[in-house]
C-alpha cells in the first residue's frame, strides 16, 4: 500500500515540477522571439499561471505605415500540449466600423514543426463611398530553427475593392513564397476583374535574381480580357496565353523598371499570336514586335481594319512598334504622341 502511495505521490510532485519547468521553458522561447533581429517586439507582458501562461506584446511598425498590431499568446505548461502556442492578432483602428475587439486573426504555432498556421477574419469595411471585403484569408509559414521564416503559404477565397469606376477582384488568390530565392515561387487565382480588364484564371511561377534585382516569371493565362478602349474602343478577348518574362529594378526603384518580354504567346479560335520586346521606364523607350501567321483581322471582329498596319515577312504578319519619349511609332513611322 506504501509502495502504491508513494508511486502516486511520485507522479504527482514530478506532474507539478514538469508543469513548472515548462512554464520557464515558454519564458525562455518568448525571451529568444523577442531578440529576432527581422522583427522588434514592444511593450511585452508575461503572465506565468499553472497549467497555463499568457503573453501578449506589440510589434514595432517598421514601415511607419503608422498601423499598430497587437499580438496575444497562450502556451500549455501541460505534458503532450506544451508544442502548440495558440495566438490573436488585433490592430486597433483596421476598421472603422468594429466593435472593440478588433481581433483580425487567429492563429496555432506547431513548436514541434516549427510552423504556424493563421486564419484572417472575414473582413468588410464596404461603406457608401465603397466595397472593401476580404474573405477565407490563411497563412501558414514554415520556421528555422531561430524563427526565421523558410516558407509562406498565402491564400485568399476572394478579395474585392471597389470605388466609384474602380473594381478590383479576385477568387481563389494564392501565394507561396520561399525564403530561397532561386526557388520558383507560385503566384495563382481563378478569376480577377481590374476595371475593364477581366482574366479567368492564371498560374505562373517566379524567381528572383537577388545580384540584378530582376524576377522572372513564367506561366499562363486562360480566358481573359484587355480593355484597349483608348486604341481600339474596344475589349481584345483571348482563350489563353503564355508567357515569359523579365522585371528588372536596379536600384530597387520603380522608376528604373525595365520589362523584357521573352516570348508571349496569345491564342484565340486556336490562332496563334506572338510578342517579344522590352521596355525602360527610365529611357521611355520601348520596343515590341507583334506577328501571327493570320491576318489579325481574319482573328478579330472590329470596326475598321488594322491589317494595314501590319507587313508581309518570312510568311508572317508582322507589327513592329517602337516608343520613345512618349512618341509612338508603327513599322518605323510616326503614328501617335501618347502625351497628346
Amino acid at each position: 500500500m506504501k509502495k502504491w502511495l508513494f508511486l502516486v505521490l511520485f507522479l504527482l510532485l514530478s506532474f507539478i515540477f514538469y508543469t513548472i519547468y515548462l512554464g520557464f521553458e515558454n519564458e525562455k522561447l518568448l525571451k529568444k522571439l523577442s531578440q529576432n533581429q527581422n522583427y522588434e517586439l514592444t511593450e511585452l507582458e508575461l503572465k506565468k499561471g499553472f497549467f497555463t501562461s499568457r503573453a501578449n506584446f506589440k510589434l514595432k511598425d517598421g514601415l511607419n505605415l503608422g498601423i499598430s498590431v497587437k499580438i496575444e499568446l497562450e502556451f500549455s505548461n501541460i505534458f503532450l500540449k506544451n508544442d502548440i502556442i495558440k495566438g490573436k492578432v488585433y490592430i486597433p483602428g483596421f476598421l472603422k466600423n468594429s466593435s472593440k475587439n478588433e481581433e483580425i486573426a487567429s492563429f496555432k504555432a506547431n513548436l514541434k514543426d516549427l510552423s504556424l498556421k493563421l486564419n484572417i477574419k472575414d473582413i468588410n469595411s464596404s461603406s457608401e463611398n465603397g466595397i472593401g471585403v476580404l474573405k477565407g484569408g490563411r497563412v501558414f509559414i514554415n520556421f528555422d530553427k531561430n524563427f526565421d521564416f523558410k516558407n509562406v503559404e498565402i491564400s485568399f477565397d476572394s478579395i474585392d475593392f471597389s470605388q466609384f469606376y474602380d473594381k478590383f477582384f479576385v477568387k481563389n488568390l494564392k501565394i507561396s513564397y520561399d525564403k530561397n530565392l532561386k526557388a520558383r515561387q507560385n503566384l495563382s487565382f481563378n478569376q480577377l476583374l481590374l476595371n475593364k480588364n477581366k482574366i479567368n484564371s492564371l498560374n505562373t511561377k517566379f524567381s528572383f535574381n537577388k545580384t540584378e534585382q530582376s524576377i522572372n516569371l513564367q506561366g499562363s493565362l486562360k480566358e481573359f480580357e484587355l480593355n484597349l478602349g483608348k486604341f481600339l474602343n474596344q475589349n481584345l478577348h483571348f482563350d489563353k496565353a503564355m508567357f515569359d518574362i523579365e522585371l528588372k529594378l536596379k536600384p530597387l526603384k520603380f522608376e528604373n523598371l525595365k520589362v523584357k518580354i521573352n516570348n508571349l504567346e496569345l491564342f484565340k479560335n486556336e490562332n496563334l499570336i506572338n510578342l517579344q520586346g522590352n521596355f525602360d521606364k527610365k529611357s521611355q523607350k520601348g520596343d515590341f514586335e507583334i506577328s501571327s501567321k493570320k491576318a489579325i483581322d481574319e482573328i478579330f471582329t472590329w470596326n475598321g481594319s488594322l491589317n494595314e498596319y501590319f507587313v508581309r515577312k518570312n510568311g508572317l504578319y508582322v507589327l513592329h512598334l517602337k516608343y520613345e519619349n512618349s512618341l509612338l511609332k508603327i513599322n518605323e513611322l510616326e503614328f501617335m504622341d501618347l502625351k497628346k
